[in-house]
């Protein structure tokens, strides 16, 4: 049995490369944070769907041509329709994990104000707490409650100089009294 190599061309490589960036950036910001395990396959199914698509047009002879910028392009497309199908099967799931995970940031703050009387929690609170189990994602997901409108943050630099961290409050109680 012999084996090939089909070659991609530079804006085909250019294309895939495009839609791995894509992902990892929605990954990173928390889009995709709860499902990045099946995001994070998503760029290699565009590929075989690239190969399968261009052996589907050559043949046998596919090796002996470089896949094509369309090629990818449509393998990106495909890929993107199985990902907006995925999704849509894992919402129910998203859904109810992301009402969890805002009532324990929320527990959070509560027993932070009990305890510390501060009326505010800090990413590494929640990573702390085992809410999160990163400080990117941490960071990502209060930036995501402040986004929707559930928090609200604050950069507060200390009196003699340090390190900014931001801080954030529940959005009933954002301005410190």
């Amino acid at each position: 049995m012999n084996t090939y190599t089909i070659q991609a061309s530079p804006e085909a490589r250019q294309c895939l490369e495009s839609y791995f960036n894509e992902v990892v950036d929605l990954r990173k910001t928390g889009a995709l944070a709860d499902v990045g395990q099946y995001a994070s396959r998503w760029c290699e199914q565009a590929a075989r769907l690239a190969i399968s698509l261009h052996v589907g047009q050559y043949g046998a002879t596919a090796h002996q041509h470089p896949l094509a910028v369309e090629t990818a392009e449509n393998a990106v497309k495909l890929a993107k329709w199985f990902a907006a199908q995925q999704l849509g099967l894992l919402a129910k799931g998203r859904h109810v994990a992301k009402a969890k995970i805002l009532d324990e940031v929320l527990d959070l703050l509560e027993a932070n104000s009990a305890s510390k009387t501060l009326d505010y929690i800090t990413a590494r609170d929640v990573q702390r707490a085992g809410i999160a189990s990163t400080a990117d994602a941490a960071k990502a997901l209060l930036a995501g409650l402040e986004a929707e409108g559930v928090l609200c943050g604050e950069d507060i630099t200390p009196p003699h100089g340090g390190r900014t961290a931001r801080i954030f409050r529940r959005v009933k109680n954002c301005l410190p009294e």
